[in-house]
């Protein structure tokens, strides 16, 4: 598709030259004979080029130039100014005013052509740029995902608005210092990060990838799932890395969740049956290296609770064993394990004991604490319990075993 060029140039002589020159160079070109005609044209017609004379009558090229670039459309048009003046104070104030270039008169009609055409040239390249970085920036204001762009040689980082925002920040609360991101990052997975981001710099691994607790404005960490990918130039070294960040902290704690919910009993929140067995499995072998560790299990089954259940209802039957639960997890010492297997049934963990009495000083504590009456809606009710010990110096090998015979 052939360039418009727009002439302005009040001598027709030099003017019809022109026209009669670029035509034959294929261009689309038209004509105005002064700066105020010129101006009409040039915001009809939208050219890819002027070519305006300096001294021109009723508005001369410097107004005109003023003229376009003060328009949206005339905002990036290359320029090229037509001046027998050729002191600097005049290309100077042609270059203050916006103009990209300026020919000599007389016109030396060889090497015109040419320059035009690298002017056009260059111009399609800078449009090209910023039809690219207009794209980009729309791109990172929309994208859900946090962009980052790191450039090594400078040793900045551009964060886009999303990223900023998914942590609470203003878009200027966050200068380009990598420091901005990295000491946000957990203390944890600190080291991790900036190892994997080292590696994938250093090309040791196809693509930098990691998920890691970053703090946002609120003081909260927040889960991030982070991508990136070096570019290289000829000699393979990396001098950039471009990325996202994605809030994954819904995932994270929906992992977790399940996680808990796996081994923890629904309603008191107690480890169940599957971690308490894990648990007591660790200590037996750990039994059979150490040979002074010793620990015991205390079984609790909760006496008459069916009585409780049946004429109070299972609503206050689960607020009972609830109760419960938090008396005897007041009793037990920090280190030991106390878990719901299910119905009225309690079973403890004690690890390093000295000898059996630290056990049953634990039972009568128990037996104590649950002979203080529970309120359930007005009603005062109080629970006994049966407890069942054994102890490590037996010689368990299963778990299963020693939880059994208790």
């Amino acid at each position: 598709m052939s360039k418009t060029i727009l002439v302005i140039e009040d001598e027709q002589y030099i003017r019809e030259n022109i026209v009669e020159m670029l035509e034959v160079e294929n261009y689309n070109v038209f004509a105005a004979e002064n700066g105020k005609v010129g101006v009409d044209l040039a915001q009809k017609t939208i050219p890819d080029l002027i070519l305006c004379d300096v001294m021109m009558p009723i508005v001369d090229g410097f107004e005109l130039c003023s003229s376009i670039r003060a328009t949206m459309k005339g905002k990036h048009v290359p320029i090229v100014m037509l001046t027998g003046l050729n002191d600097s104070r005049s290309i100077r104030q042609a270059f203050s005013i916006g103009a990209t270039d300026y020919c000599e008169k007389p016109v030396n009609w060889e090497l015109l052509p040419f320059k035009l055409d690298y002017i056009l040239r260059a111009s399609s390249t800078f449009n090209e740029l910023q039809v690219s970085e207009e794209r980009y920036s729309l791109v990172a204001r929309g994208a859900n995902d946090g962009l980052w762009d790191w450039d090594y040689k400078a040793d900045r980082v551009y964060f886009s608005p999303r990223w900023k925002s998914m942590l609470g920040f203003d878009e200027d609360a966050i200068d380009s210092d990598p420091l901005e991101w990295i000491n946000r990052i957990h203390a944890d997975d600190r080291n991790h990060v900036i190892n994997e981001l080292h590696a994938h710099k250093n090309a040791q691994t196809p693509h930098f990838e990691c998920e890691y607790r970053i703090k946002d404005a609120a003081g909260d960490y927040r889960w991030m799932m982070c991508r990136g990918l070096a570019v290289r130039d000829e000699a393979e070294v990396a001098y950039r890395m471009i990325g996202s960040q994605t809030d994954i902290t819904d995932r994270k704690q929906a992992e977790e969740k399940l996680v808990f919910d796996a081994v923890h009993d629904a309603l008191t929140g107690l480890p169940n049956r599957v971690l308490f067995l894990d648990r007591l499995n660790h200590c037996i072998e750990l039994s059979t290296r150490r040979k002074n560790f010793s620990f015991a299990v205390l079984y609790l089954d909760l006496n008459r609770f069916k009585v409780v259940n049946d004429s109070l209802g299972h609503l206050l039957g689960d607020r009972l064993l609830i109760e419960i639960g938090s008396r005897i997890k007041q009793a037990i010492r920090k280190g030991d394990t106390l878990s719901r297997l299910g119905g009225d049934e309690f079973v403890i963990l004690c690890e390093e004991i000295e000898d059996i009495t630290v056990v049953t000083s634990l039972a009568d504590r128990i037996h104590r604490e649950l002979l203080k009456p529970v309120d359930l809606n007005g009603q005062k009710v109080v629970v006994d319990c049966s407890i069942g010990i054994t102890e490590s110096s037996i010689g368990y090998k299963r778990p299963e075993d020693m939880l059994r015979d208790a």
